[in-house]
């Protein structure tokens, strides 16, 4: 149950329709915390298709699949425009995270190409020309 409370939680209506304030139905608790997670490289992303926060924006009969509900469950493992043989979750068959077409508002794109400047992600990172492409959430992860 989401908090009635507009202290305690936390509604799209506060930023995109402030006419709706404090609909209940818009509002989420802690889920914009992403319970389902954590993302970690070379496993499958979690399902967050019961997610409430997300699903203030991923909707049932939207014209894009992309902000369905449907968007928010794993990708299945299958070759893609620029891998054959794309990295699979070890215990599924699904794609691994730093595969997964899917990202989520405020994540960086899923491939690189070209050159990435030195401490392009963190500071210490080298810099390196690709020869094709590279995953970035492999890049990232060196800086945590």
């Amino acid at each position: 149950r989401v908090p009635t409370n507009p202290q305690g939680t936390y509604c799209i209506e506060n930023h995109r329709r402030p006419a709706l304030l404090n609909n209940e139905s818009r509002c989420v608790g802690d889920d914009i915390v992403f319970p389902e997670g954590p993302i970690v490289t070379g496993v499958k992303r979690p399902d967050s298709s019961g997610n409430k926060f997300c699903l203030t924006c991923h909707v049932a009969n939207h014209p894009s699949f992309s902000l369905t509900p449907a968007a928010l469950q794993p990708s299945p493992w299958a070759s893609n425009n620029f891998d054959t043989n794309p990295p699979k979750d070890p215990t599924s068959n699904h794609l691994a995270s730093q595969a997964d077409p899917r990202r989520a508002p405020m994540e960086p794109v899923m491939i690189q190409t070209g050159l990435k400047p030195a401490n392009m992600f963190c500071l210490g990172t080298p810099q390196n020309s690709f020869g094709g492409f590279i995953y970035t959430d492999v890049w990232a992860q060196l800086c945590n």
